[in-house]
């Protein structure tokens, strides 16, 4: 197994927080009223099975990783052949931008149904993909940082917001 060099460790308790902020955004927002709305008071059951199946889809990941031979590109081209596993990859990468188009456009109306009503929506796109790209810029281990921040901060929203209510 090949070491992770200096510059790319982060340490544990930093890690907990880049764990949250992957499984944690701003789905929490509407996470209870989804689930109690859908599902009524056997919501939890649905919670569980939910959890289940991400653990098998874990053990699939980690089975597939096993020899560390790449990415999901080179899985998909090892699974499927050149040209389906290049299909199943571009199908991938679409899926990724459409949940990204999903996740900013949520962050910009939770903004501009609290904050700023009147400011049109490009301009909070713009402004979200610019901080992201700095973000991702810095390195791995600025993304962790601000997932510890962006962890820590939203919790403390959701704290407030079920105490004030």
């Amino acid at each position: 197994m090949k070491k992770v060099p200096v510059e790319y460790q982060v340490s544990p308790s930093v890690v907990f927080f880049l764990v949250n902020s992957l499984q944690v955004g701003v789905g929490i927002l509407g996470f209870g009223r989804i689930v109690a709305k859908m599902a009524g008071n056997d919501g939890w059951i649905s919670v569980l099975i939910a959890g289940i199946t991400v653990n098998i889809a874990i053990w699939v990941i980690y089975k597939l990783l096993k020899d560390g031979s790449g990415g999901i590109i080179a899985i998909h081209q090892e699974l499927f052949g050149k040209w389906f596993g290049n299909i199943l990859s571009l199908v991938f990468i679409l899926y990724l931008f459409l949940a990204n188009l999903t996740i900013i456009r949520t962050y910009v109306e939770v903004i501009q149904v609290w904050m700023f009503p009147f400011v049109p929506t490009w301009v909070f796109v713009i402004v979200i993909l610019m901080l992201a790209y700095y973000v991702v810029s810095g390195g791995f281990r600025v993304v962790a940082g601000i997932c510890f921040f962006w962890s820590y901060c939203s919790k403390l929203v959701v704290l407030h917001t079920f105490l004030c209510d």
